[in-house]
């Protein structure tokens, strides 16, 4: 072949290459002796002779020459990138510089006999310690052994075993129909082949499920996209080529799935653009209601919007609402301060933060915090095989870094180092250090609850038994009285009445008066119960914790539940002689709740009681179960009552907290979130009485002048460009709500005939409300003070 190149030859590897030694590696900075160094390179430059005659290449080599050498002195070299074995110490290293020291001698020609000896002792003694070694770092890893642990690699570590090499194979990528398969060469293509090596089996799997259920899927309905974080990747850069039948999926780039639209990069923005637009179209019934004299009430316009608006949020909010970076967060939040200004009448210049306190809303971050700990409370009561508790579950190492978090530790080192105080965290989700997910919010609200280290109660899921094996019958519920009767009546009244429906019950062989507590109603609960066994002659009495987070509810049902359980519980000669029982209860919530039949509970306890009263009804034994009020007098009632008292000093830790009590602790504690919010941004957080049932006039004047940003005060309309100075029209003193309120001099009449001599602000926004429409219509500031229109030319 004529040409006049000469030939290019290359060399082209048929096996993987052998790993070659890299040397002695580079100096070790970390383990440097800088203080050393320091002295060494100070004696070295101190012995320099006058060097004013030099060029400066040659005093930068003369100082580089100085620096190295200072370096060599000093500063240790590393491992030449050869990583040394996790149970490596120094222990070690000296071990095997003493074997190494006596083998060198072993090998000189002249060595005698006792160095042979040297030599077996030091290798017998630096098997020793490597030995001892991995003992003492095994047995320090099985200790931090979890669940999800891979406790082979550990031991094939400590074997000295390595994961077979791969076999150096090209990576093949398909050629168009019809043309051969060519190696991967870009960037794109190897991320193209990896994708179809690891997702092209599982859709063959997928495929065999379906050819074996006889189902036959439509492909063109099949999407496929990547997801990664890698920019030069997404939105359609890498293109998989995958197949399903032998078909091609199409790309999606924003695929919807169960209602939520996803993103290459799952920052969810897409989806809340969207969700932005449609709460935005929305927006428009709220503002036709605040028009119309019949739906204009502050009161019905919040309503419309939490039911229509913002539950449309609320859909998937505890998955992108709480791993959406809070500036695609602050998109639907701008939504909701328009809406919270549709509610309230405010302006836009009133602070976000106290539009939405007056308002009563909080802000959609802790609302998504609010349903992320709901939702990871229920998916933990899920069975234990369930993917979703072993995912939630799984000990998983934090791998995203959270930009909130560190912008805010290098704002707090700012201020501690120039003496200011620290700044508080722009978000409460800026305390997590790792980025916020529906896992790890779940969890951290689990411990700011104070409910995470407690055991969880799994939840009663819907029994398979049929109907006519459900409620055996042999049960009555009594939730009524013959005679009606009143919280409000006579506690003698009431006792009348419960003594009168006692009496119309049969005679029963065993009689339980059954009572619970928890303070106030929401923690430290207790149960108690006394049993009369009318039939022995005598009477037991049971106490039991019902739980550190607990509702009044659950501690009645876990008084019925261990009363019971201590009758099914006798011996079978002492049931079979019980062939009535009657259960006497004030609370009648849970006997409506028991009332609808075992098939319907769905907390566990509940289901509980059903098993033992279907377990007494086996036995022949007939049960009713008849509610009294409370605190009426009765001795039983009195004596249930002390008991489940005294049992809320016992060992809560150990009883198990249910779905509702674990959601109602992270529900109150993102409200004490929001509540901490109100009251640092709200001038006046405690409402004002008869607010909600002014009309909308008043109720929007209102709602202005207790967020400090009014049309009818001139400092508001300086602020936004409608007024020349802040002068009070009436004084010529700066105009503001309080100066309205409770200074302005010119008002003093009217506002001592409504609040007396010198009433505070507080005073005056904690009364009625009509009284304070009243005082502003009384003094003519019903409009806007603005200024006179110019003169016109002449």
């Amino acid at each position: 072949m004529g040409s006049d190149h000469l030939p290019i030859t290359t060399s082209i590897p048929v096996a993987p290459p052998k790993p070659q030694r890299r040397g002695r590696g580079r100096l070790s900075l970390r383990k440097a002796d800088w203080q050393e160094y320091r002295r060494t390179f100070d004696g070295i430059i101190g012995r320099w002779d006058d060097h004013g005659d030099l060029t400066a290449s040659e005093l930068d080599k003369r100082l580089t020459a100085a620096i190295t050498r200072a370096a060599r002195r000093t500063i240790p070299y590393g491992n030449g990138g050869r990583t040394r074995e996790p149970f490596w110490s120094e222990a070690c290293d000296e071990a095997i510089a003493i074997r190494n020291e006596a083998r060198a001698k072993v090998a000189a020609p002249n060595h005698t006999a006792e160095d042979v000896r040297d030599y077996q002792q030091a290798r017998k003694n630096a098997d020793t310690v490597l030995r001892e070694e991995k003992t003492s770092f095994l047995r320090k890893r099985i200790a931090e052994l979890g669940p999800n642990t891979d406790l082979w690699s550990l031991i094939r570590t400590l074997d000295g075993r390595k994961p077979p090499a791969k076999p150096a194979e090209p990576l093949n990528r398909a050629g168009p129909p019809g043309r051969p398969a060519r190696p991967a060469v870009t960037d794109r293509e190897k991320a193209n082949a990896l994708c179809q090596a690891y997702a092209a089996p599982c859709l063959d799997a997928v495929d065999t499920w379906l050819r074996r259920w006889k189902v036959t899927p439509s492909v063109t309905k099949c999407t496929a996209t990547l997801f990664t974080l890698d920019p030069r990747e997404s939105g359609g850069k890498v293109k998989p080529y995958l197949t399903l039948r032998g078909e091609e999926l199409p790309y999606s780039r924003n695929p919807t799935f169960l209602g939520i639209k996803y993103d290459p990069q799952l920052t969810f923005a897409d989806h809340i653009d969207d969700l932005k637009a449609k709460m935005s179209r929305r927006r428009r019934c709220l503002q036709a209601l605040a028009g119309k004299t019949w739906g204009s009430h502050r009161r019905t316009i919040r309503a419309a919007y939490i039911g229509y608006i913002r539950a449309l949020f609320d859909y998937g909010a505890a998955v992108f609402g709480t791993y959406a970076a809070p500036s695609v967060r602050g998109r639907l939040e701008a939504e909701q301060n328009k809406c919270a200004r549709v509610i309230t009448g405010c302006l836009r210049a009133t602070r976000k933060d106290a539009l939405l306190a007056e308002a009563g809303l909080p802000t959609l971050s802790l609302r998504a915090l609010q349903l992320a700990g709901t939702e990871y409370q229920r998916v933990i009561r899920l069975p234990p095989n369930d993917p979703g508790r072993s995912l939630f579950r799984k000990e998983v190492q934090p791998r995203l870094q959270h930009r909130a978090y560190k912008a805010w530790q290098r704002t707090r080192n700012d201020a501690t180092a120039a003496g200011r105080p620290p700044p508080k965290p722009p978000d409460e989700t800026a305390a997590l250090p790792h980025r916020p997910c529906l896992r790890r919010v779940g969890k951290w609200l689990a411990e700011e609850a104070g409910i995470e280290e407690l055991p969880v109660e799994p939840m009663a899921f819907y029994s398979c038994d049929p109907p006519w094996l459900g409620h055996r019958g042999g049960t009555t519920f009594r939730v009524d009285l013959p005679v009606a009767t009143r919280r409000s009546d006579p506690p003698a009244v009431r006792r009348e009445a419960a003594l009168r429906a006692i009496a119309e019950l049969p005679q029963p062989d065993v009689t339980i008066w059954s009572d619970g507590s928890a303070r106030g109603g929401m923690e430290q609960g207790g149960a108690g119960a006394l049993i009369q066994f009318h039939h022995l002659n005598k009477e037991e009495t049971v106490r039991a914790p019902a739980g550190a987070v607990c509702s009044s509810l659950r501690a009645e049902l876990t008084a019925m539940r261990e009363a019971l359980a201590a009758v099914a519980g006798l011996e079978d000669g002492e049931l079979a002689s019980i062939k009535s029982v009657r259960l006497l209860t004030d609370s009648r919530s849970g006997l409506q709740l028991l009332g609808r039949g075992p098939a319907s509970q769905t907390m566990a306890l509940a289901a509980e009681v059903w098993r033992l009263l279907n377990t007494l009804a086996e036995n022949g034994t007939e049960t009713v179960l008849q509610w009294v009020p409370g605190h009426a007098g009765l001795d039983g009632n009195e004596t249930a009552d002390r008991l489940a008292g005294e049992a809320t000093a016992g060992d809560q830790d150990s009883a198990p907290i249910d779905l509702s009590s674990a959601r109602a602790a992270v529900t109150r504690h993102v409200r004490e979130l929001s509540r901490r919010r109100t009251t640092a941004a709200h001038p006046h957080p405690d409402p004002t009485p008869g607010h909600d049932s002014l009309a909308r006039w008043g109720s929007v004047t209102l709602s202005q002048l207790r967020t400090g940003t009014s049309p009818l005060t001139r400092d508001t309309l300086f602020k936004i460009g409608l007024a020349a100075n802040d002068e009070c029209p009436a004084c010529g003193e700066p105009d503001s709500v309080t100066h309205l309120l409770i200074d302005c001099p010119a008002y003093e009449a009217a506002r001592r005939r409504r609040w007396g001599v010198d009433p505070r602000l507080v005073d005056v926004l904690g009364g009625p409300a009509a009284r304070v429409v009243d005082f502003i219509e009384g003094v003519g500031r019903t409009e806007p003070p603005l200024d006179p229109p110019a003169p016109p030319p002449p």
